[in-house]
């Protein structure tokens, strides 16, 4: 009887033991999501809170954190480009305040941003992040781009870099942490089959000046490779494809969003020299050419009032509000919808309160 006894208590011994190396799993809202991006300047508590607690914002993704080595003294750092004590208390706030649940992550990358150090791989610099985090983030949202000076190394996403993004988002989601990542539109486009990892090329539409700060589907070989939570497209990218197709060719936009939400989840083959193609790590004999994002995945994102509808496209949130309630007509409608930035909120004339804005939009679809 003793020597049975013994041996329920090791196994409920056991069963905790194992309970307890499981990672938190993170989950994400499961309504549709509203994401706001939040730089220095957001970090007035009341805007965000405001943003989380009235207007419907249910994901932060709080702006730019960077990866850096110091080559003398071989120190690995995290340096956030925002507060993160007011962060971290902003943060507290919502939780307390709020009554449905609100993720917050942290953005790695921005324009002119400098990329993490490939001198550490993948896996150790999310052991470096997990740290430094302490539990105050869900996770991270690469947002890798390029720079003003073209000579610069961040004007090009080659095979180092990409196999650390691959590393660290596989290290972070299987320890229950949400990974998303925002390519600009040109850096995966469905409308083009070619590929380079440099981001210092000119638009492929027509424009009648040059730009040399576009991709050409720089981060569709990721994409092909791993499953994000979530990938939001930013259509306000300068002198985007949207921004071309609204301004010059006067596509209607619920349109534009419509097909371009089809064609994302319809997929696209890049087109190039195998040689050319990057191999991963512990990947090298698949060489996916095959680009799709469910919409189950796909978020949309677009600038508030910030935007001056010449170089950077405007949507109006009625027009996304229709083009989500046209696509779940079709069975395809978007994961959601992010925005950037928070800072802009209550700033401008035009639409002060874009996440507000949207959440009615959205509503008064339903209601109809």
């Amino acid at each position: 009887m003793r020597f049975h006894l013994m041996i329920i208590i090791k196994m409920l011994y056991s069963s905790q033991e194992t309970e307890q190396c499981q990672p938190i799993r993170r989950t994400l809202p499961s309504s549709r999501l509203i994401i706001a991006y939040a730089t220095d300047r957001s970090l007035r508590e009341d805007k965000i809170v405001r943003a989380c607690c009235e207007h419907g914002v249910n994901i932060i993704i709080w702006a730019f954190t960077h990866f850096e080595f110091d080559d003398f003294s071989n120190e690995k750092k995290i340096n956030p480009t925002f507060d993160l004590k007011n962060a971290e208390r902003t943060i507290k706030r919502i939780r307390k305040e709020k009554d449905t649940q609100v993720i917050h992550l942290t953005s790695i990358g921005g324009w002119n941003g400098p990329h993490p150090s490939t001198r550490i791989d993948g896996v150790s610099w999310f052991k470096i992040w997990e740290k430094w985090n302490n539990n105050i983030f869900d996770g991270i949202d690469w947002d890798l781009e390029g720079h003003d000076d073209p000579s610069v190394p961040t004007t090009i996403l080659d095979d180092s870099i990409l196999n650390l993004m691959h590393d660290f988002t596989l290290a972070a989601q299987a320890n229950g942490y949400i990974v998303g990542a925002a390519p600009a539109q040109s850096y995966l486009d469905p409308s083009s089959s070619v590929y380079s990892p440099k981001l210092n090329n000119q638009p492929l539409s027509a424009w009648d000046f040059s730009f040399p700060y576009a991709g050409r589907n720089a981060y569709a070989p990721l994409i092909a490779h791993l499953h994000f939570d979530f990938v939001t497209v930013q259509l306000y990218e300068g002198y985007s494809r949207a921004c071309f197709a609204l301004t010059r060719l006067g596509i209607n936009p619920v349109k534009y969003l419509t097909d371009l939400t089809l064609a994302l989840h319809k997929g696209y083959f890049l087109h190039n020299q195998p040689e050319n193609y990057p191999r991963f790590n512990n990947d090298q004999s698949r060489k996916t050419n095959f680009v799709q994002i469910p919409p189950s995945r796909l978020v949309l994102g677009f600038a508030n009032s910030w935007a001056d509808g010449t170089k950077f496209v405007r949507f109006h949130p009625n027009e996304i509000s229709q083009a989500f309630n046209d696509l779940a007509h079709l069975g395809n409608e978007p994961r959601g919808v992010a925005f950037w930035v928070l800072d802009e909120e209550g700033e401008h004339d035009h639409h002060r309160f874009f996440a507000k804005d949207l959440t009615t939009a959205f509503s008064n679809i339903k209601n109809e």
